[in-house]
């Protein structure tokens, strides 16, 4: 029986101008011994052959610029690998084992705590909608593992915590690992986007949300909140702010796109050739997929960084964070000049 005929994922490098299908070269994790850093990314359930893997691959490239030149971007054919929960259970032991946990060993023995945090600070993870399951099960198991190699709870957690993932579309929240997290509002697939919206409740001082907007929120986020009218303000409007809760970076976002149907999509988010947004993307959604490219170059670069130093460099979240409010800042500041519907 073929790899493709079974029910384990394949795992797949995309290479720049080759020859090879759809230009995705397939890893032997048993023999897989990384050189560069890693983006590894997962896409959404229909991720189920080589060439849409590679799509997801693509995306990611677009949004890295530069820096795709000097780490390996990694994304993951699901094959049949989803169908069941065992399926599930044994494709995200193989990645715990074989693509992530060689990364935390010396030979037989574990590596101390400063270069196992400095090895895992070398992957960054881009998850699409059903990605951040399968990011959820791999580090779950992960964290098994190093508690069955010695390592403590709270060491697993210091250590975990060293890999960054953006999740758009989120499916289920991870438990251990640093995140970005963006979902709409009028995505249809999870109805968490609302949730996203209505925690600002709780960080609306410290999300520097604009004085117009802060009176408008109040009213919305009073204590029944009004769902029709946040939505109605969300579709007229266009608006992205930045908030941290729980070591969680949220991009509260209003419409990003053209059409409803498009809303679960990450298409579109893809930059073009000089930069340029898809022609399909709103004010919000330009600025979210810049937020991604942000979010993501910054990762990688202190991937880079951490390679060439002999000591462990802590990936700043909150200079990320930052930046990330620059880029929001730009987008509301330029929309005070129209009057905010809803």
């Amino acid at each position: 029986m073929s790899t493709q005929d079974s029910k384990n994922f394949i795992i797949g490098q995309r290479i720049e101008n080759s020859d090879i299908p759809f230009h995705y070269k397939e890893i032997d994790l048993n023999n897989f011994k990384p050189q560069k850093p890693i983006l590894l990314v997962l896409g959404g359930t229909g991720t189920n052959n080589n060439k849409l893997a590679n799509g997801y691959a693509r995306l990611a490239t677009t949004l890295v610029g530069t820096f795709a030149e000097d780490i390996d971007i990694i994304s993951v054919n699901y094959n049949r690998g989803i169908e069941t929960e065992t399926s599930l259970d044994n494709n995200a032991q193989m990645l715990a084992e074989k693509f992530f946990f060689p990364l935390l060993l010396n030979g037989n023995q574990r590596q101390d705590i400063e270069t196992a945090c400095k090895n895992l600070r070398q992957i960054t993870v881009f998850s699409h909608c059903y990605g951040d399951k399968i990011i959820n099960c791999v580090t779950n198991k992960l964290k098994d593992i190093m508690l069955n190699f010695g390592y403590s709870y709270d060491e697993c957690k210091l250590i975990l915590k060293q890999i960054f993932m953006v999740s758009l579309s989120t499916f289920t929240a991870s438990s251990y690992i640093s995140t970005l997290n963006i979902l709409s509002p009028f995505d249809e697939t999870f109805k968490y986007g609302k949730s996203i919206w209505r925690m600002l409740l709780h960080k609306m001082n410290e999300a520097q949300i604009t004085p117009n907007d802060k009176k408008i929120f109040e009213q919305l986020f009073s204590e029944n909140i009004n769902t029709q009218k946040l939505m109605d303000f969300c579709k007229h409007n266009h608006r992205c702010y930045v908030y941290n809760l729980d070591n969680i970076i949220y991009i509260a976002t209003t419409m990003l796109y053209s059409g409803y149907e498009l809303e679960h999509s990450v298409v579109p988010l893809a930059r073009g050739n000089d930069w340029n947004a898809h022609p399909l993307v709103s004010p919000a959604g330009d600025c979210v997929s810049k937020s991604i490219g942000c979010a993501l170059c910054n990762s990688v670069a202190n991937s880079l960084l951490n390679q060439k130093s002999q000591n462990f460099v802590p990936f700043d979240l909150t200079d990320l964070q930052t930046q990330l409010e620059e880029i929001a800042k730009t987008l509301n500041e330029q929309e005070l000049e129209r009057i905010p519907e809803f």
